[in-house]
């Protein structure tokens, strides 16, 4: 038997029908009309039918993305969460008491109740949590200090092609023309290697974190929020370190990278591009000491980049931080300005310890303080004594991100230990905006003792 709603459904179609039909006369036209207006008024009016399943198309993994995105971030953690323990216990995360205390003091999730309670491809088992949240991501992305310094690009596919200008046009002394010579056919400004594209390909990072195989869900709860910090903690000091010590080419610059799946070999950083570029000054070298002017010359290495102070950042360990303290000028006054002189700007730099000549000194434990002479960890661990400065540009290297952060259970890799390995993963890529080899996007000053 058909529903109200579907009565009214058919009456409209079958008045379409007979007006699509044609051949009609006017005061039939009219009579048809006014039936039809009628038939979609009452369509309107009657509801859906009792249970009916909510259905879903298009692209769910984007919508879904977006929906939980907009959720509140303590929600988006609880989700997170659920989807840890679920993993652990080898059980449907909606079906764990942690999950369902979420939704009973969620109201944000009420609208997601339904859609999320469905097992039917379609019908909203899509929008069941099936990996972490979108707030997971941008928590790794808030605590890296180098994330924070560069612009991110959402990647709507695997890989992503973004347009770029590479060039500049050249303007020239325009002339009147008087006449058709045919020079109105010609172009002037040159346009040989304006436009390039950089394409984006996320790369996987992983963290895994042990657990017993003998868990309950009452005993896992508490330490559900350590285990998720602790997964931002490693994300962001994986995406870190690769940034300023990655290297993809066949051996590693530096010896102490010898396994393939190293998180310093997940892309190109900063140390191993300025280096490979020449974009380098030997602070040992002649006329060079640690001083203010020799700080200076791996700043002119940018060239045309190097001109705007406040588009670039000095990154440095903690102990060469200490040591630039003591720069002085001519008249010798300290060149850097510290942390608690920043005042209000201090609260918006994270990681940031100081400014040198308009640019913030930011502070990494992964700039190596055991570099050899050339800037690298060599052969000879007793040369491995060294440090170096690194001066990077903001604009020139960008973030892309995948944001389809996913979690799975390794239950037979540690099973004679009687543990299961919780893998964590999230997919980013990150470039320089330019081609490195004509565009100095970052200088490096080494051989520091």
């Amino acid at each position: 038997m058909r529903t109200p709603r579907e009565d009214a459904l058919a009456r409209l179609k079958a008045v379409g029908d007979k007006m699509q039909a044609g051949n009609l006369a006017p005061d039939a036209v009219s009579a048809l009309f006014k039936e039809f207006t009628e038939g979609v008024m009452s369509a309107l009016a009657k509801p859906e039918a009792a249970g009916r399943k909510m259905s879903f198309g298009g692209d769910i993994q984007n919508q879904k993305a977006g929906s939980f995105g907009s959720l509140p971030s303590a929600v988006q953690k609880g989700l997170d969460e659920s989807m840890i323990l679920g993993t652990l216990l080898r059980r449907p995360a909606s079906s764990t008491k942690h999950f369902k205390d979420l939704f009973a003091n969620s109201p944000e999730l009420q609208e997601y109740k339904k859609a999320m309670d469905s097992t039917t491809a379609g019908e909203g088992d899509e929008w069941v949590p099936t990996g972490l949240s979108p707030e997971l991501v941008a928590e790794v992305t808030q605590m890296g200090m180098i994330e924070g310094m560069h612009p991110h690009i959402p990647m709507p596919t695997q890989p992503y092609d973004i347009p770029i200008q590479t060039g500049r046009l050249e303007s020239f002394k325009a002339s009147e023309n008087t006449a058709s010579t045919g020079q109105t056919a010609l172009t002037k400004s040159s346009v040989v290697g304006l436009t390039n594209k950089l394409t984006l390909t996320a790369i996987d990072l992983g963290v895994e974190v042990l657990v017993s195989k003998h868990l309950q869900e009452d005993s896992i709860v508490g330490i559900l929020p350590f285990l998720r910090n602790e997964i931002v903690a490693s994300l962001k000091r994986g995406v870190e370190e690769g940034c300023i010590n990655g290297d993809i080419t066949g051996t590693h610059q530096d010896t102490d990278v010898s396994v393939s799946n190293d998180r310093r070999r997940i892309w190109a950083g900063f140390r191993k591009l300025a280096l490979a570029n020449a974009y380098s000054v030997d602070f040992a070298g002649a006329g060079n000491s640690f001083d203010f002017e020799t700080w200076m010359k791996v700043r002119a290495k940018h060239g045309k980049y190097g001109i705007n102070p406040s588009d670039l950042y000095w990154l440095v360990g903690l102990e060469l931080f200490f040591k630039s303290l003591s720069l002085k000028d001519a008249n010798g006054n300290a060149i850097v300005t510290t942390i608690d002189k920043l005042g209000s700007r201090a609260t918006a730099l994270t990681g940031v310890l100081g400014v040198l000549a308009g640019s913030e000194i930011a502070v990494s434990e992964f700039s190596k303080g055991d570099l050899n002479a050339s800037g690298v960890n060599g052969a000879v661990s007793a040369d491995n004594i060294k440090s170096s400065i690194l001066s990077v540009q903001k604009s020139g290297f960008v973030f892309g991100d995948r944001r389809d952060a996913r979690i799975q259970l390794l239950s037979e890799k540690y099973a004679e230990e009687q543990q299961d390995a919780l893998l964590s993963v999230i997919r980013k890529d990150f470039k320089a905006l330019r081609p490195i080899a004509s565009n100095a996007a970052v200088s490096i000053g080494y051989n520091i003792a």
